[in-house]
């Protein structure tokens, strides 16, 4: 169980990094406005906020490492990774699953593999946005990042930025950084990391993109 651990996570981030494609630490949904990314520092709660949306219906694409790549018509995706997601074990028991499998790793400590079975989107999705999540009092709210800003988190928010040190592919990670940067909104997610409101968080999420989705079609328009 260790040796896969280590196989699904670091080796798997140095594999996505030879590959030319741009590995991030987070966790990602599929939803009606394209997949959306949650970064953030460790112990954030990315996961459990993906495992929030998963249990509202809505499909997950990876969990710890989100690979997003470039189609040849320029088109930036993210790549779906495996059917399972890593809860501890207090998010666990809020969700009321049953079925996971202790991580036996100790770097994991108290963490557990969830299946999700149908849960899972095995395709890869349209990258719809990136949210950095950091804490705050009160109501949610997004804050759009803008210029270096941007480039500034997708770097810091990397899966083991320091695989890049001499790698022969960083260039082209570098090029993918400016094309997620140019291309899609990425965003401060501040929220209280209160777990009673996780579920309400989920559904102030969907009134924000459902809003700016609107409100960009309308701009096209």
């Amino acid at each position: 169980a260790q040796v896969r651990l280590f196989l699904l996570g670091s080796v798997l981030g140095g594999l996505l990094y030879q590959r030319g494609l741009f590995p991030l630490h987070g966790s990602a949904v599929e939803t009606p406005w394209g997949a959306m990314v949650f970064v953030g520092v460790s112990g954030v709660g990315k996961s459990t906020l993906a495992a929030h949306f998963h249990r509202q219906g809505y499909r997950l694409l990876s969990d710890d490492v989100c690979a997003i790549t470039q189609d040849a018509q320029g088109n930036l995706q993210v790549l779906p990774a495996f059917p399972q997601v890593r809860l501890c074990g207090d998010a666990l028991g809020r969700l009321g699953e049953r079925q996971a499998a202790p991580a036996t790793a100790r770097m994991d400590g108290d963490k557990y593999i969830l299946p999700l079975g149908d849960g899972y989107c095995p395709v890869a999705v349209p990258l719809g946005a990136v949210h950095v999540l950091t804490d705050a009092e009160g109501k949610p709210f997004l804050t759009a990042l803008r210029g270096f800003d941007r480039i500034h988190q997708l770097a810091e928010n990397l899966y083991r930025p320091h695989y890049l040190r001499g790698l022969q592919g960083r260039g082209e990670v570098l090029r993918l950084a400016g094309a997620i940067a140019s291309s899609v909104e990425v965003f401060q997610f501040s929220r209280c990391r209160d777990a009673g409101q996780l579920d309400a968080q989920v559904h102030w999420l969907e009134d924000e993109w459902r809003s700016r989705s609107a409100s960009s079609l309308a701009q096209d328009a």
